[in-house]
């Protein structure tokens, strides 16, 4: 069961994005435990990767299984995610990026 989504990101054919950069940052769960439904999609191949911040490290993990999104294709990922940390994502090519768009399903406590 769920309470609700929330649109957190939505980011739309924007050119110039350059590697290594954060595609967003300090996405922080509005309840204790929810998901984030993400959809990628870049003019470029390359490894999309994600940071969780607790307020004091960082940690980076890969999506995909570490392997490189393929051009212009969209992927979706949904990720458990919990209040207290903040989450963003990182691509590792300069791209075009074509979609990213992020909501919070918000869990039913």
């Amino acid at each position: 069961m769920f309470d609700g989504i929330i649109h957190r990101v939505d980011i739309h054919n924007t050119a110039g994005y350059v590697s290594g950069n954060a595609v967003f940052t300090a996405v922080a769960p509005k309840k204790g435990v929810s998901r984030l439904a993400i959809q990628f999609a870049a003019n470029a191949s390359a490894i999309l990767s994600m940071t969780i911040n607790d307020g004091t490290t960082t940690a980076t993990v890969t999506l995909n299984g570490g392997n490189a999104l393929v051009a212009n294709a969209l992927y979706r990922f949904d990720v458990m995610v919990m209040s207290g940390k903040t989450y963003g994502l990182t691509y590792a090519s300069n791209a075009t990026l074509l979609l990213v768009s992020v909501d919070e399903i918000v869990q039913e406590s």
